[in-house]
């Protein structure tokens, strides 16, 4: 039996359109409620368990659902064997689609001119990225097994011991991490001509890796080749933010992380620099997530030679 369709082709076009500009106007929002302190603090939470979408979507996820913590797509999940359960609605998310526009060789009449075996004569290409809503899923929407796909952090040690997780800052950065105690009142710092980073070496581990971080952050965001004109006050928000994604993840809460720069941009019409930001925050974040996410999987694989040698 043929089902009608419900809409035209004019109706449905009109009704994806409307559904992105209503996202628009929720990640808009969302963007500006995000200046406030602790919402921005729970903005980033739900970052450094989605660190691989971009700021954008992190946000949109983050205001339709805050418990989310392994999210995809229907055709990931899918992909490995796991089910989306009945009646769940997905979150939306913008996705991008690539649309490459083909010019052609016309003849006098203004027709596409055809070569001695009929083809089109291509003369240039020209590509335009646009965006589209799609839905995403959170493992709890799923007949997932959490333990599969989670892994337990009792504490940062019991994952990656302190001097593990700086060799790997290290590794990321390319820099020594060198500690010394005559830092006067800072905790860390970075010297981009130098390409020096330097830690108080009397802190508490919890400290010392958050300020590592931090540190480390500086070193792939504001060194001596960023063509960035930043004040200190942003330089240091998005480094102090990247150390909180980054430690949340690792679990490592420092509990003293500071947001006050957000104030900068209260009120203001214009916050295009609080969105760059963002997306840079997001992207280092990533990037350092991504290289532990390596790490680990090697100290698996060598576990599992140990247990096999044994």
């Amino acid at each position: 039996m043929l089902m009608e369709n419900k809409y035209s082709t004019e109706e449905y076009k009109k009704i994806k359109e409307s559904e992105k500009e209503e996202l628009k106007n929720t990640l808009n929002d969302g963007i500006k409620n995000a200046l406030d302190s602790e919402r921005y603090k729970f903005f980033l939470n739900v970052m450094s368990k989605c660190h691989n979408y971009s700021y954008t979507n992190s946000l949109l996820i983050a205001l339709q659902n805050d418990n989310a913590t392994i999210v995809k797509s229907f055709k990931d999940w899918k992909k490995d064997g796991v089910n989306i359960n009945k009646n769940e609605k997905g979150i939306k998310i913008f996705y991008p689609i690539k649309q490459v526009f083909i010019e052609y060789q016309k003849d006098d009449k203004g027709r596409i001119a055809l070569d001695e075996n009929g083809d089109k004569i291509e003369v240039g290409k020209n590509e335009r990225i646009t965006f589209r809503v799609g839905r995403v899923f959170d493992i709890s929407q799923t007949n997932a097994d959490r333990e599969k796909y989670e892994l337990k952090k009792e504490s940062a040690e019991k994952i990656l011991n302190k001097d593990n997780i700086i060799s790997t800052l290290e590794k990321i950065s390319g820099i020594k991490i060198e500690f010394n105690n005559n830092l006067g009142r800072a905790n860390g710092r970075y010297n981009p001509d130098l390409q020096k980073i330097e830690v108080r070496g009397n802190m508490g581990d919890i400290k010392t890796i958050s300020t590592c971080v931090h540190e480390v952050a500086h070193s792939l965001l504001h060194n001596k080749n960023s063509e960035l004109n930043l004040s200190k006050g942003q330089k240091e928000f998005e480094a102090e933010s990247v150390a909180y994604v980054v430690c949340k993840n690792l679990n490592v809460d420092s509990k003293e992380n500071n947001f006050l720069y957000l104030a900068n941009w209260v009120g203001k019409e214009d916050i295009s620099e609080f969105k760059d930001s963002l997306d840079r925050i997001q992207k280092t974040s990533n990037d350092i997530l991504k290289e532990f996410s390596i790490q680990q999987e090697k100290n698996k694989q060598n576990i599992k030679i140990d247990e096999i040698e044994r």
